[in-house]
């Protein structure tokens, strides 16, 4: 943006701004971001990107009117996601050129690589096992700790041998893995609570996923862009990635087309619509239980208990607390690890309190529970599990088990309850 167009965005956000009488404490914290940076934007000492005005123009119901002004980056991918200047991360977005694939990289400087030669099967497998203890760490420990080094090695390692190019076969390969790493670190970003940088990284692996020419990883970045959206609270937007995700599905193993409808289902479920959900829940189902030995390497991360909890998710949103708790405790006799655990026992006290018994202090156990674990972790989606367990008892908050539970909680979520 030119300094012009930068004060003129800022001159209609603060419009905006006042007519909507929210101070820019409060928009920074609706759009989830650094309130410094916005206050920059508003001044007009700062560029912002389409992806970001977008943000600003839902929240205020601007129609629009904030992303039209900000000019498309030269060169950016249609449909792909911009990320705000002055990131502190780096978020590759793969751009094709001549046949082989350019990472154009924002957030930090590049330093110009030194030539790599063509990528081999041997390179490709390493990387996988660095992917597998990237993955490991994050489960284990949360995603905050390890991102930087998952982002260095994505950078340093993964997008030269991409620039470089590889024989076919080996060349999906490293598609494959170039897509899983960007999702790891997708996730790693929403756990340092940075969800405009997750949603970069998660449209930066499309092309590369097509370029793969794998219709069900097409549909797996898809879905799991339709699922970050679902976080944002966005039923609309999930539900129109997550039916294109499930459209592809047909084309991809019994497996992989089972998560694949698994999030559609969630989406789904944001709507209300029981039926479709469980419909689409069944045919999941039925879908993993023919899965054999081909599956895509890339889904070798995700077992039966991912879909159980995803279950669980399902059945809160329907408000079938009962089948909830089931799925979650069914979802925890696979899962070893205490973050993974974690998620599951929010979905358990969630439906403790959606279920026929209104079981409030078996919420309340799990609540101090999953609370005593969350303090343990660098991990920014587990906190907002937790705040999830929170809003649900609500409705029971002059009890005093849900007050005990919310005075505990403050500290862990840094904020009042």
């Amino acid at each position: 943006m030119s300094q012009h167009q930068e004060t003129a965005f800022g001159d209609e956000l603060r419009r905006l701004m006042a007519e909507r009488q929210i101070s820019l404490r409060a928009l920074a914290k609706l759009v989830n971001y650094d309130v410094g940076y916005l206050s920059k934007v508003r001044n007009g000492h700062k560029p912002t990107s389409r992806e970001f005005a977008e943000r600003l123009d839902k929240v205020l119901r601007a129609g629009g009117a904030l992303a039209a002004s900000v000019p498309r980056r030269p060169g950016a991918v249609p449909g792909s996601a911009d990320v705000p200047p002055g990131s502190a991360d780096l978020v590759p977005g793969w751009l094709s050129a001549g046949g082989a694939f350019v990472p154009a990289m924002r957030g930090l400087a590049c330093p110009q690589p030194s030539p790599v030669l063509r990528a081999t099967a041997a390179d490709v497998a390493v990387m996988r096992r660095m992917l597998v203890a990237f993955t490991a760490s994050e489960r284990q420990f949360g995603g905050g700790s390890v991102r930087p080094h998952a982002v260095d090695y994505l950078r340093r390692v993964v997008a030269p041998r991409l620039r470089a190019g590889a024989g076919d076969d080996v060349f999906r390969d490293l598609c494959a893995v170039a897509v899983e790493f960007s999702l790891r670190v997708s996730s790693m970003q929403l756990d340092a609570g940075d969800s405009a940088a997750s949603r970069g990284f998660l449209g930066s692996a499309l092309p590369v996923a097509e370029q793969a020419g794998s219709p069900a990883m097409v549909a797996w970045v898809l879905a799991r862009i339709g699922e970050l959206d679902m976080g944002e609270g966005d039923a609309e937007r999930a539900l129109a990635y997550t039916s294109g995700a499930a459209s592809m599905a047909g084309r991809a193993s019994p497996r992989a087309r089972s998560f694949i409808l698994a999030k559609h289902a969630l989406a789904l479920s944001m709507t209300g619509d029981k039926a479709q959900t469980l419909r689409v829940l069944g045919q999941a189902q039925d879908s993993y239980g023919k899965a054999g030995g081909c599956e895509p390497a890339w889904m070798s991360f995700y077992g039966v208990e991912h879909l159980q909890h995803d279950q669980g998710r399902c059945l809160n949103n329907l408000g079938m607390g009962d089948g909830a708790v089931r799925a979650a405790r069914e979802s925890m006799l696979a899962r070893r690890l205490a973050r993974q655990r974690a998620f599951s026992l929010a979905v358990q006290a969630i439906g403790h309190v959606l279920g026929k018994d209104k079981a409030v202090d078996n919420a309340c156990g799990i609540g101090h529970e999953l609370t005593a674990v969350t303090a343990q972790l660098d991990s920014g989606r587990l906190k907002h599990a937790l705040a999830e367990v929170l809003d649900a008892l609500l409705p029971y908050r002059d009890t005093a088990m849900v007050r005990e539970l919310a005075e505990t909680v403050r500290p862990v979520l840094g904020r009042a309850p």
